[in-house]
């Protein structure tokens, strides 16, 4: 009975120690932060292979669980925290089962949320909406932690082969797909760091653009280049007259050289004329991005077709 009493209150102690998986939750947060800094500072590409894929390495495996396991993990926690595995709550097997769904159930919700706010889905707002979630859950349970008995009521019940099996496939399917989805998000290729080449019209709307015209007259349109390359670049923009009809077509204006840093923004009212009349012409905007790379391919096109009429 005293060796009984001594284990217990050894397992109280540990249980009313500060919470120990908030700790790494936050020491991970901060890793997680700091790689994704520096995978995406200014020449990261150019670092030695030696640095560059342990670092991405590393930063897949903690992306992977901060998207695919602490979520649900923290969430599970705040609902039942107690440590105390047993009839008060779930056992070891349905906890792996409620964090792991709980955390694929809760990226749509969050991609939602994201898309609703002013930063949308991009990678510091996902890193940063995941880490929120666990941070927020893990404190409300701990929280909650401190409020439960101090006895001890139940001990966990060790797993049948047969549960091992079934949590050991399970969690190595979920790997693979966890794995893959971070990588997706967290390191995402250089070609998908695009350049955004649009037009407004009136008032700065994404409406209203010009659908007529005089032939030889000034036709304005507001354009815009938004860069959110890793590296500076230096773009062009070239305003083409296509007539589909009659097979011929005319560069009527050019605007460059335009440079830009990363993540800076320029926009202008770009002007031209076109050359003949006839319906249903169409106008090809092109952009360039640091010609001697592209050749002779546009980065980005943007079309209107106009009607025009002679002066």
């Amino acid at each position: 009975m005293q060796a009984e009493d001594t284990q217990d209150r050894a397992l109280d102690s540990r249980r009313r120690l500060p919470g120990g998986d908030l700790f790494w939750a936050l020491a991970g947060t901060g890793l997680l932060c700091g790689l994704v800094a520096l995978g995406e500072a200014p020449g990261a590409d150019a670092w030695p292979a030696a640095v560059r894929l342990p670092l991405a390495g590393l930063r897949l495996a903690l992306g992977a669980a901060f998207v695919l396991v602490l979520p649900g993990y923290a969430l599970t926690a705040a609902l039942y925290p107690s440590r105390d595995l047993g009839e008060a709550g779930p056992d070891r097997l349905e906890r792996v089962g409620l964090s792991l769904g709980l955390s694929v159930a809760w990226i749509p919700a969050l991609a939602l949320l994201l898309d609703r706010l002013p930063w949308g889905l991009r990678l510091w707002p996902i890193v940063l909406g995941e880490a929120a979630t666990v941070l927020l859950g893990l404190a409300v349970a701990e929280w909650r932690r401190r409020g439960l008995p101090a006895r001890v009521v139940t001990r966990p019940r060790p797993l049948r082969p047969d549960e091992r099996r079934l949590a050991l496939g399970g969690a190595l399917a979920l790997l693979g797909a966890g794995l893959a989805l971070a990588w997706v998000l967290l390191v995402p290729a250089p070609d998908t760091r695009l350049t955004a080449f649009y037009a407004l019209g009136p008032g700065g709307q994404v409406e209203g653009y010009p659908d007529t015209a005089i032939a030889g007259r000034p036709v304005a349109l507001t354009v815009g280049i938004h860069s959110l390359e890793r590296d500076d670049h230096v773009y062009r923009v070239e305003v083409w007259a296509i007539d589909p009809w009659a097979q011929q077509m005319k560069r009527v204006q050019a605007t460059g050289p335009i440079p830009l840093a990363p993540a800076e923004q320029v926009e202008w009212t770009l002007t031209w004329a076109m050359p003949w009349p006839g319906e249903d012409q169409q106008v090809e905007l092109r952009l360039f991005r640091d010609a001697q790379a592209d050749g002779p391919l546009p980065y980005r096109r943007l079309r209107l077709w106009l009607d025009v009429t002679e002066s």
